[in-house]
């Protein structure tokens, strides 16, 4: 079970999106993941706002302006140390998104830091 205290984000303050779970909604139901219920756990925040409730941690830090208008900051995790700094995905994202047109970064399990998959892109002027 995940323990942690939560709060809301201030306006412009990066926080963690979670989903309320609703087994009974096709929209915000988690059955867990296959056969790993310490994942499943990890993922399943309880007794948030009332005994009992159960919120599903989406690893997506978000942030909301003063307009209410939400903005994806970051993904929780998805890190790598490079020369003894965390680097995030979304910044090798937003350098690569100044010589191809889009770039969608992710971390794979057990890859070299410099093994970067990029799918169909266009090089060369925009």
């Amino acid at each position: 079970m995940c323990s942690v205290e939560l709060s809301q984000a201030d306006v412009n303050e990066p926080g963690e999106l979670v989903i309320q779970i609703d087994n009974s909604s096709p929209y915000q139901a988690f059955a867990g993941y296959h056969n790993n219920p310490s994942a499943t756990d990890k993922k399943i925040l309880r007794s948030v706002l009332a005994q009992g409730d159960t919120y599903f941690r989406t690893g997506d830090l978000l942030r909301r302006d003063a307009d209410g208008h939400w903005y994806f900051a970051d993904r929780l995790g998805d890190t790598f140390r490079w020369k003894s700094e965390n680097v995030s995905t979304a910044d090798v994202a937003e350098k690569l998104g100044q010589v191809v047109d889009e770039a969608n970064v992710y971390g794979v399990l057990g890859a070299s830091p410099l093994a970067l998959q990029l799918g169909p892109v266009r090089l060369g002027p925009r």
